[in-house]
């Protein structure tokens, strides 16, 4: 019984812990999408401006 518990315990916080790191994992591909698109915006403008700009 007791091993079994601690089993299921550990299950639980295994599933909430991936639920959170899912979670995050979101959010950080939000802000890392968000901020890749303004960095090609900004590219486009210096590309515009000077051609030898990387």
């Amino acid at each position: 019984m007791c091993r079994d518990d601690t089993k299921e315990n550990r299950l639980r916080f295994l599933s909430v812990s991936l639920d959170k790191l899912k979670m995050a994992c979101n959010i950080y591909a939000i802000l890392f999408s968000s901020v890749v698109a303004q960095k090609k915006k900004k590219k486009r403008n210096t590309d515009r401006n000077e051609p030898g700009a990387r």
